[in-house]
């Protein structure tokens, strides 16, 4: 990794998985202007899982189009952009295990998102339900 701030090379020191997010939290310090900084790595779902569509159709796995889909369920909550955020995480999270062949398929997303959805809001999960069908 180059640094942020004078773009010299940078060696690690410190790093800690976080099991809950499936990513890992880094501590950077460049070589040359010992300036220090944190970075996130996550997995790149979208080139790393197929989604299976109703039609058998295969795309990428975008997280945003999740976002989107569980936001437009939360937005009668105040916070709903930060809730969407959290719960997309959720998903994901319960989604990764279900992962086959690098393929998800269409029914557990929306499964899911709407058992995710049902324990935080039950309107939201209605709304979610009625413009994702299985």
């Amino acid at each position: 990794m180059v640094c942020i701030y004078c773009g010299g090379k940078t060696q690690i020191i410190n790093s800690r998985p976080q099991k809950r997010s499936h990513s890992t939290w880094r501590r950077h310090r460049c070589i040359s202007c010992q300036a220090v900084f944190t970075t996130q790595e996550h997995v790149d779902l979208a080139t790393s899982v197929a989604f299976s569509g109703k039609d058998g159709s295969s795309t990428p796995f975008v997280r945003e189009t999740l976002l989107q889909s569980l936001y437009e369920s939360l937005k009668h909550r105040p916070n709903a952009l930060t809730e969407a955020l959290a719960l997309t995480d959720t998903v994901i999270n319960k989604l990764l295990p279900r992962v086959s062949q690098a393929q998800l398929n269409r029914t557990d997303v929306i499964q899911v998102a709407h058992q995710v959805l049902q324990r935080f809001d039950r309107a939201a999960a209605v709304h979610y339900q009625a413009y994702h069908p299985i």
